[in-house]
């Protein structure tokens, strides 16, 4: 194997006094201010988030996104926690997340949540103070948070914030058409100015970084992460007609991930295991005796903007997945089947043969992976277009 050199740009053989160094030295500068002048500036952008990075949405579309970007299009990149102003600057300031993190003020914000130092008036207006320094803004949003079960239009659409600033951003990314929909119809009447870009930017998944460890073995034990605050009562109804009779005729077991105090699964099981939510990247060891994944969508607004999530953080941990929906994201989703009791027994007898089960397994951390690229694709090509349409 050879090595070939780029050619000298000043041959040696050219210089044969100090006035030809001066000369060389002083054309070298020149050529290298040039391509200095020349090269576009590098873009800064933040992703603002309002709870711990690893978990969830943070994961997915905040550290995930930022380190694709800085991976794949250079850009210099932070994930952030908290944000305010600094004496003597006019920018919009927000810190990295962790106890050192830097301190600097991007020139496009993504934000999820915000967490602004300084009294209640300087927090609900940090977006006019950014837009006056000349900073992008961007909401990001992955679910439909006007559908939660809690939601009253005296409390829950405001409870942490989010719409003292979110209307008055300048475009929106979100994960899926049903959210795209539901921004541009709230936003027709919310909007001040002219609509405001909404694209589709589907979630970052890791299946490498959250299921390359987990070595799933044939069994009798479903398990699922569920988040129950105020969105899956309904869910829970079609957990107790579909998958309760089914696991009490065979002896199932059923591990619940995402468990907190006063919010338990309280299925009429033989065997409920309840355990806490966890980081993304060590989720692999809460389901370290679970077998199969278990995905039940219950008849309720909010999951018609639900994304795949569920079944890609199941399948990336090499699950094979019994997934009763009819959700359209889930309809190639391996290991889909209606909502019915018997197809739901039917995919589990089939899950309880071991040369079955490994198949399926297969099946799903395949699709996992597919998935994942197919989405980082199209969230990176979704957020340059919409900055490169806001910068202009």
């Amino acid at each position: 194997m050879s090595i070939e050199l780029p050619p000298r740009v000043f041959p040696v053989e050219s210089i044969e006094t100090m006035a030809d160094l001066q000369r060389v030295v002083a054309e070298a500068d020149q050529l290298a201010a040039t391509k200095h002048q020349a090269a576009p500036p590098v873009l800064t952008c933040a992703w603002l988030v309002a709870r711990h990075p690893l978990l969830g949405g943070e994961y997915y579309r905040a550290l995930r996104p930022a380190a694709l970007t800085a991976r794949m299009q250079g850009w210099h990149t932070a994930v952030c926690d908290r944000g305010g102003s600094l004496e003597g600057s006019d920018l919009v300031h927000v810190q990295a997340c962790g106890p050192n993190g830097v301190v600097l003020a991007p020139k496009v914000i993504i934000a999820r949540g915000v967490c602004f130092g300084g009294d209640s008036e300087w927090r609900s207006s940090w977006i006019d103070h950014a837009h006056a320094a000349g900073q992008i803004v961007i909401a990001d949003l992955d679910d439909d948070l006007w559908a939660h079960e809690d939601w009253t239009p005296d409390t829950r659409p405001n409870d942490d914030g989010y719409e003292d600033w979110c209307w008055k951003a300048d475009g929106w990314l979100v994960s899926t058409e049903v959210v795209k929909n539901r921004v541009l119809s709230i936003g027709k009447e919310r909007w001040e100015q002219k609509p405001r870009p909404v694209l589709v930017a589907p979630n970052c998944y890791d299946p490498t970084g959250i299921g390359a460890m987990s070595q799933p073995s044939p069994g009798k034990v479903l398990g699922n992460r569920l988040w129950l605050s105020g969105r899956m009562s309904a869910d829970l109804e079609a957990y107790h007609h579909l998958v309760a009779p089914v696991a009490d005729e065979l002896g199932l077991s059923f591990v619940h991930v995402g468990a907190e105090p006063g919010q338990n699964l309280h299925l009429d099981l033989p065997r409920v295991i309840e355990r806490p939510s966890s980081v993304l990247p060590e989720l692999h060891k809460s389901f370290v005796d679970v077998s199969i994944g278990m995905i039940v969508h219950g008849t309720h607004p909010y999951n018609l903007a639900k994304t795949e999530t569920n079944a890609v953080e199941l399948a990336s941990m090499g699950l094979p997945l019994v997934a009763a929906t009819t959700h359209p994201l889930y309809a190639n989703v391996p290991g889909r089947v209606d909502p019915t009791p018997n197809a739901v027994r039917n995919r589990i007898l089939d899950l309880l043969e071991p040369g079955y089960w490994r198949t399926e397994a297969w099946k799903a951390r395949h699709w996992a992976y597919s998935i994942a690229q197919h989405s980082e694709e199209r969230y990176l090509e979704a957020v340059a277009s919409l900055i490169n349409r806001l910068a202009r």
